[in-house]
């Protein structure tokens, strides 16, 4: 992604999270084909972050996908959605192992 579009969606996604205490997120991975592989959704509280970074948060997200198995190689990505719209997809590129070895897992 390049900085320019970055950069908008940070803009965009500080005028979704002015004014609000909390955020209902949901968070998907699809597959190549744009099948749903699996989702997880919750709501957490938010607030300013420090004046030092102009007051924008990070909120990190851990997944275990230990156990996932991807059916096959390709380009899958996770959709990122706060509040109902939809923020930013993240892309996520699966390799065939060496050897010949299917499904491949993460």
């Amino acid at each position: 992604m390049d900085l320019s579009a970055d950069a908008c969606a940070s803009r965009e996604l500080q005028k979704t999270l002015a004014g609000l205490d909390s955020i209902v997120h949901e968070l998907r991975l699809k597959g190549p084909d744009g099948t749903k592989m699996m989702g997880m959704n919750g709501e957490f509280s938010v607030g300013p972050g420090p004046a030092v970074t102009g007051g924008q948060i990070r909120i990190p997200q851990v997944l275990n996908i230990e156990r996932l198995t991807f059916p096959q190689a390709g380009r899958y990505h996770f959709d990122v959605s706060l509040n109902g719209e939809h923020h930013v997809s993240i892309p996520l590129f699966v390799q065939e192992a060496g050897g010949g070895m299917s499904p491949v897992r993460a």
